[in-house]
């Protein structure tokens, strides 16, 4: 869920049919600053967007994956309708990182997080990683978060960090949470908050070439220095804003 310029929401998930396969349809619905709904998209096949922004004219960006190693980034009209003008009919994909994954854990991917920078670029965050629910009671156990920046018709920028994904982290310690929070400053850098303990907000410099070292420590500002790092403890940053 994310608002909208105007005072509007935006919600993406699933749509109930009990029948065909799926037996849902996954949805991106806007509803005005009054309550009233504006417009429901559908999206094709079986995953949800995990991700949604506004953009200026009322229109929404949503990210999902719905395979192991592509992303979907999904561009609509303040209408409802795909931006014509964004990817291939409004669709946009981009490569998943890949990560180690030992014998016996599942590989997973999502996209955690969009944002917009001043220039209608979109900065999106991956989370991509290993699980074993037979080991651990959480959905997963550890994984690396990426960001990704591409140009307002979708394609990859090539001037952040080269044109390939940028890996988040703080003392190489692995992500053991999918949620991502971003913000973006209007110099066009980003700050990022990921994952649980030793948890902490990174900046990251507008080119994607590395962290902002005067900020916080050395790049990043610890919401809790020393935190215990593993699956269930250790600290979360739930929501991350500018003011």
């Amino acid at each position: 869920m994310a608002g909208l310029p105007g005072g509007g929401v935006v919600v993406a998930g699933k749509v109930w049919t009990g029948a065909g396969s799926p037996p849902f349809t996954p949805t991106v619905t806007v509803w005005s600053a009054d309550g009233s709904r504006r417009w429901t998209a559908s999206l094709p096949g079986w995953s949800s967007a995990t991700a949604v922004v506004g953009t200026p004219g009322g229109g929404v960006v949503a990210g999902r994956v719905e395979s192991a190693d592509v992303a979907e980034i999904v561009s609509y009209l303040g209408d409802g309708t795909p931006n014509p003008g964004f990817g291939v009919g409004g669709i946009a994909q981009i490569p998943v990182p890949s990560y180690p994954v030992v014998g016996g854990y599942t590989p997973y991917a999502t996209v955690s997080a969009l944002a917009l920078d001043g220039d209608g670029r979109i900065v999106v965050a991956l989370v991509s990683g290993q699980c074993d629910n037979r080991v651990r009671a959480c959905r997963y156990s550890d994984g690396a978060v990426h960001l990704t920046r591409l140009l307002p018709d979708g394609a990859v920028d090539p001037d952040f960090h080269g044109g390939t994904p940028l890996p988040i982290g703080v003392n190489s310690t692995p992500v053991f949470d999918l949620r991502s929070k971003l913000v973006t400053w209007a110099d066009g850098s980003i700050g990022v908050a990921t994952g649980v303990g030793p948890d902490a907000v990174t900046k990251v410099l507008p080119d994607g070439s590395g962290l902002d070292r005067a900020f916080g420590d050395g790049g990043a500002a610890f919401v809790q220095p020393g935190a215990e790092a593993g699956c269930g403890v250790g600290d979360d940053v739930g929501v991350l804003d500018l003011r």
